[in-house]
């Protein structure tokens, strides 16, 4: 048995002590959560929604690796797996290479967004399949302020599985976080489509930092999620501890 870890919007943007003292301190807290919830007999998948990095910053991953090396270690005796995604603040340099260097330290099949828009990675009875909403930023010749929020339509189709339950992870929403956004998903109605007919029955996101569940085709639900490190005074820190048990 395992239970989904979903966080997102870590936004990390400083390598001070003090500043990565005060992050350990909130995993201190999320950690007491999983730790009253959940038996040591159960694994954890850490499912990280984008945005490791802030504005694209490069160099923020450095002290990003601490912080997963101390999720990592604070599992203790527990089976611990990442699943990542990139958001919109991991294109450096118009380019996912150093989201996937990153990536590539801490998972155990490494996705290379930099080179393909779809990936899936199959755990007990899911198949997370992870779109990346943000691959228009990279090398793109339109506005940066405009061009994100599609999908990768026919890949989500190549990676879904007939016989496990399919969770579609993207960084970016189905829904505009207020009325000054426009980044949620646009070609929704082929996804639609697609998550009626290939059994997808969750997608999980970031980017709102807020959940807004709701309901998408005929019976999958979306959930979001807050940002775990860059606290609002209207939800504060958040994190979903997600159990998908029978479907």
């Amino acid at each position: 048995m395992m239970k989904i870890v979903m966080i997102s919007d870590l936004h990390i943007c400083d390598s001070t002590d003090e500043y990565i003292k005060k992050l350990y301190h909130r995993i201190d807290k999320m950690y007491e959560v999983i730790s009253r919830e959940m038996s040591v007999s159960e694994g954890i998948v850490i499912l990280m929604c984008g945005d490791v990095s802030n504005y694209g910053d490069k160099i923020l991953y450095e002290p990003a690796k601490k912080i997963y090396k101390y999720i990592q270690n604070k599992a203790g005796d527990r089976f611990i797996e990442f699943v990542m995604i990139p958001g919109n603040h991991d294109v450096c340099d118009e380019s996912f290479t150093d989201f996937d260097g990153f990536c590539e330290q801490f998972q155990k099949d490494s996705c290379r967004f930099v080179d393909y828009n779809c990936y899936s990675k199959s755990m007990e009875n899911m198949n997370f399949i992870l779109a990346n909403s943000a691959y228009r930023l990279a090398n793109s010749p339109y506005s940066k302020e405009l061009d994100y929020g599609n999908v990768d339509v026919d890949g989500i189709i190549s990676n879904a599985s007939p016989y496990l339950n399919n969770v579609l992870v993207t960084h970016h929403s189905t829904i505009s976080e207020d009325n000054n956004d426009s980044s949620a998903i646009r070609n929704i109605p082929r996804l639609l489509d697609v998550i009626n007919q290939n059994n997808i029955i969750y997608h999980l996101h970031g980017h709102t930092h807020g959940t807004y569940p709701h309901r998408m085709g005929n019976r999958c639900l979306s959930i979001g999620v807050g940002a775990l490190f860059l606290a609002s005074q209207e939800m504060g820190s958040q994190f979903n501890l997600i159990s998908i048990v029978n479907g």
